[in-house]
């Protein structure tokens, strides 16, 4: 990733502080984001929007992924209670949204292939008996 970005190493989302300092310096203004542990990261205008920009997709992608595993867990919780016609619609439910993930960019379609494979096999099992 280019200078100033947030790359994958930095696991812990760390929070931006709402002040942004800004100064003239030419005709440019130069931005800089402070972090919460005091790290300046951004020192243009582009690298802080960038920075803004990753954090929303963050918090997006956090909310798409958590929305799939409730859904996946609100199926397999059907498939416990052996309820066919239940766990046929949350399968729906959750095919569509591991398709929206992969579209959105924020699962592989491999790994969107394994996991409707996954689901699929166990109501193939429940709808067999």
């Amino acid at each position: 990733m280019g200078q100033g970005g947030l790359g994958r190493s930095h696991q812990k989302a760390q929070k931006i502080l709402p002040l942004c300092l800004h100064f003239k310096n030419g005709n440019a203004i130069v931005f800089l984001l402070a972090f919460e542990g005091g790290e300046i990261v951004a020192k243009s205008k582009t690298p802080a929007k960038r920075a803004r920009r990753a954090e929303a997709n963050r918090i997006r992608n956090k909310a798409q992924k958590s929305r799939l595993k409730t859904t996946i867990r609100k199926y397999e919780a059907t498939i416990k209670e052996v309820n066919v016609d239940a766990a046929g619609d949350n399968l729906q439910q959750a095919i569509s949204l591991i398709d929206k993930s992969v579209s959105k960019g924020i699962m592989h379609k491999n790994t969107a292939a394994r996991r409707k494979s996954k689901l699929a096999k166990k109501f193939n099992q429940i709808n067999a008996q």
